[in-house]
């Protein structure tokens, strides 16, 4: 039996921890962002999940021993994300990341290179679910709008398929080790078992 498309998991109504999955004993320390994303989207804290589900083309270029910047950003997204839509790519997730994460904005076309004046975050919502809507003509210039939760799980998708492809690099797998986490042994001998984030 074929594996479901990522669209159908999304459209399915189920939530989105079902869908990502919990943290796996995988050796992976993204698989518990992944998760808390999720849960994130499934607890409506959708601002929340956004923001850990758009430094996620950060925290992948960081891995990789990369300078992270805008450049870095935009190249990951291209690489790993951008195939997953037809309007919303490098320069559209890049504008996204820096509004919601510096600023608190959804707006477009800063760095002049979308050509979209303004974007929309689309909710769970019983009347439509568009993966993307264009609006050439909306009030302030061509909007674009983008399904919440599809773009957070497409996000942890698009990670997921990137540290598959880096499994055998030394450098990835080296600095994997710094990636923030829940550890009970950071304080050991001392205080055994108590759970910290380091």
């Amino acid at each position: 039996m074929p594996r479901p498309t990522l669209a159908a998991l999304i459209s399915s109504g189920r939530p989105a921890a079902d869908l990502v999955g919990r943290p796996t004993d995988n050796g992976s320390p993204l698989e518990a962002i992944y998760s808390e994303i999720a849960q994130g989207l499934d607890a409506e804290f959708y601002y929340l999940a956004l923001v850990a589900a758009v430094s996620l083309p950060d925290v992948c270029v960081a891995l990789e021993g990369k300078q992270v910047n805008w450049k870095s950003y935009k190249d990951w997204v291209r690489r790993w994300l951008a195939p997953h839509y037809q309007n919303f790519g490098e320069h559209e997730c890049y504008e996204l990341r820096c509004g919601v994460m510096h600023q608190a904005v959804l707006r477009g076309a800063r760095d002049k290179k979308s050509p979209f004046k303004r974007f929309s975050l689309q909710l769970p919502n019983q009347f439509l679910t568009a993966r993307e809507i264009v609006d050439q003509n909306a009030p302030g210039g061509p909007a674009l709008g983008v399904d919440l939760i599809g773009l957070c799980l497409t996000l942890i998708s698009a990670a997921r398929e990137w540290e598959a492809s880096k499994l055998a690099d030394e450098t990835v797998q080296a600095n994997k080790d710094n990636v923030v986490r829940y550890r009970t042994d950071f304080w050991s001998p001392k205080l055994e078992g108590f759970a910290v984030i380091a």
